[in-house]
C-alpha cells in the first residue's frame, strides 16, 4: 500500500514581518511537510528563516534541512529553503500554523503538504538530503537511491517571481504536479517561490529532484524520502489497545487491559516496536521478528545511596558500559573498571552479611573513595542489590525486585602494581538487620547481669534477686521429673 499525498495549505506575503501563518485541518496520525522560502535577510545575508515552527494544537514541528544561499554576504541578496515534518498526536481543524524569522523579513512563501497512512499503516522518514544551493537556470539536489514502494518528496525555494518550472523525469515512476507558493513583488531580484513535488517509485532505483527557470536565479533545494510501514498489534494481555504516532517511527501505546504487546512493522523499512505495558514505545531494529513469548535476561542491580545525602546516588550493574532503566537512571557497568565478586549470596534469600569486592579499580577512583571514608562519608551507607528482568533485547521488563538491603558497615583498601599501573582493590562489608541475629553474644544468666539489667530498666525498684540464687546451682543435680 501506498501514502496519500495531498496539497494541505499555502500562503505569501510581500510586506515586511516576523511571521508567517498557514490554515491546516490535519487528523492524527498524518504527517504534515512544511516547506518555506525566503529573503536571507539576516546580517550578511544569513538566514532570517527561524527553526521555530509551532501550531495552535501544541503539535512537535522538526526541522529537517534549513539551506540558506547568499550571493554578495549581502542581506536579501539571495534565497532560503527550510523544511520542517510535524507527525501529527493532536488534532487540527482549522488549526493555525505559524512560522517565524528574525529579522523581520519581506518576501517570504510557505506550502504544507498532508501525508496520509493507510489503515494499519505508519509513516517513516527514512532519508533526509544533504541539499544544493547556487545560481542557475538549473538546479538538482543530490541522487539518492529510492526503494520501491518509497516515496521522494521535494522542495525547492527560488529568489524569483516562480517556484520554477519543476522535475518531469519519469525514472520509475511520475513526479506529482507541482505545488507552489510566491511572494511576488513584480520584481524577481526581491521575490521568493517555494515549490514541492513528490513521486512514489515502482521500482528501487536511483533518483535525482530537480527544476529549471528561465535565467539564471538563486536557489536551494532537498529531498525527503518516506516509506510506508505496515503495523500488526498483537496482545497478550486483555483489553483494547491503540497506537499513535508521536514522530517517525515513534509511538504511544495505550492499553485498556494489563499484559504486553508487540508492534511488528513491516515493508521496505522493517522493524520492531515493542511494548510491555503504558508508556513510550521503541525502535527495535531492521528485522522483522514474529509475535510470541520473548527470552528474557536478568540485570544485577547495585545501588548505593550514601550517609552523607549531598553525594548523588551510585548505581552500578553486572556488565561493561552504561546501561538505561524504565526510569531513565544510569547504571555504571561494574565490568568497564572492576568486578562485582560475591554477589551471588545477596541474592539467594539467606545471606544476612555481604562482603562486595570491587577490583582493578584506578587509582583515581580508589582516591575518591578514600577521600569520601575519611570524611565519614561511606559508613552507615544504604546498600541495595536488586534483579531486574529484561526482555531478548535487555531491555527492562517490570520492576526490579530487591533481594538484599543493609548498610555499610566497613571498608577496606589493598593496592598492587599491575603492568606499571597502581591498581586498588576495595573490600566492603554491607550488614543487615539479621547480622546480629546470628552471632553469639557471649552474655551468660547471672546474679550481677541481671542486677545491672534491672537497674537500667527500672533504676528506682529495688535489685532484681531472680538470678540471686544462681550460684548455688553450681555442681548440683536436680532430678526431673520425680515418679516418687
Amino acid at each position: 500500500m501506498a501514502l496519500t499525498i495531498t496539497n494541505e495549505a499555502s500562503a505569501n506575503d510581500t510586506v515586511s514581518g516576523a511571521t508567517l501563518a498557514l490554515t491546516v485541518t490535519a487528523a492524527v496520525g498524518t504527517l504534515l511537510m512544511l516547506g518555506v522560502a525566503a529573503d536571507n535577510a539576516g546580517t550578511a545575508g544569513a538566514a532570517s528563516l527561524s527553526s521555530s515552527v509551532t501550531d495552535s494544537a501544541g503539535n512537535t514541528w522538526t526541522n529537517q534541512s534549513l539551506l540558506n544561499r547568499t550571493n554578495a554576504g549581502v542581506a536579501s541578496d539571495g534565497i532560503t529553503l527550510g523544511i520542517w515534518t510535524c507527525m501529527v498526536t493532536t488534532a487540527l481543524v482549522a488549526g493555525t500554523v505559524t512560522v517565524n524569522f528574525s529579522p523581520s523579513t519581506a518576501s517570504r512563501a510557505a506550502i504544507i503538504k498532508k501525508v496520509t497512512p493507510a489503515s494499519g499503516e505508519m509513516v517513516l522518514i527514512a532519508g533526509v538530503g544533504a541539499g544544493a544551493t547556487g545560481g542557475a537556470t538549473t538546479w538538482d539536489a543530490p541522487t539518492v537511491s529510492v526503494t520501491n514502494g518509497d516515496t521522494i518528496v521535494g522542495f525547492t525555494a527560488l529568489e524569483a517571481t516562480s517556484a520554477g518550472s519543476g522535475d518531469s523525469d519519469t525514472t520509475n515512476g511520475n513526479w506529482s504536479t507541482a505545488y507552489t507558493a510566491v511572494a511576488n513583488t513584480g520584481t524577481t531580484g526581491t521575490s521568493a517561490g517555494v515549490g514541492s513535488q513528490h513521486k512514489t517509485v515502482n521500482a528501487t532505483g536511483n533518483q535525482t529532484y530537480g527544476s529549471t527557470n528561465a535565467s539564471a536565479r538563486d536557489f536551494a533545494i532537498n529531498y525527503i524520502v518516506l516509506s510506508p510501514l505496515t503495523v500488526t498489534l498483537g496482545a497478550a494481555g486483555v483489553g483494547a489497545a491503540s497506537f499513535a504516532a508521536t514522530a517517525p517511527a515513534v509511538g504511544t501505546f495505550a492499553a485498556a487491559g494489563v499484559g504486553a504487546a508487540t508492534f511488528i512493522a513491516t515493508r521496505s523499512r522493517t522493524g520492531l516496536l515493542r511494548a510491555t505495558g503504558r508508556g513510550s514505545v521503541r525502535w527495535i531494529g531492521a528485522t522483522p521478528k514474529a509475535a510470541g513469548p520473548r527470552l528474557r535476561s536478568l540485570r544485577i542491580l547495585v545501588r548505593v545511596d550514601w550517609a552523607d545525602g549531598e553525594i548523588e546516588t551510585t548505581r552500578l550493574w553486572d556488565g561493561g558500559g552504561p546501561w538505561v532503566d524504565a526510569d531513565g537512571n544510569v547504571w555504571l557497568g561494574a565490568g568497564s573498571f572492576g568486578d562485582l565478586d560475591e554477589i551471588e549470596q545477596a541474592i539467594n534469600g539467606e545471606a544476612a552479611t555481604l562482603n562486595m569486592t570491587l577490583s582493578g579499580v584506578g587509582s583515581a577512583e580508589s582516591d575518591l573513595v578514600w577521600l569520601a571514608y575519611t570524611d565519614d562519608e561511606v559508613i552507615g551507607s544504604v546498600v541495595t542489590i536488586q534483579l531486574q528482568p529484561c526482555d531478548a533485547d535487555d531491555q527492562p521488563v517490570g520492576s526490579p525486585e530487591t533481594r538484599f538491603t543493609g548498610t555499610i558497615d566497613d571498608i577496606s583498601f589493598r593496592d598492587a602494581v599491575v603492568d606499571k599501573r597502581r591498581v586498588s582493590t576495595i573490600e566492603v562489608a554491607v550488614v543487615n538487620k539479621f547480622t546480629v541475629r546470628r552471632l553469639a553474644s557471649g552474655a551468660v544468666l547471672s546474679d550481677a547481669d541481671q542486677k545491672a539489667r534491672s537497674a537500667i530498666l527500672n533504676p528506682e525498684a529495688e535489685p532484681d534477686l531472680f538470678c540471686e540464687r544462681v550460684p548455688q546451682m553450681l555442681d548440683r543435680s536436680i532430678t526431673w521429673p520425680r515418679w516418687s
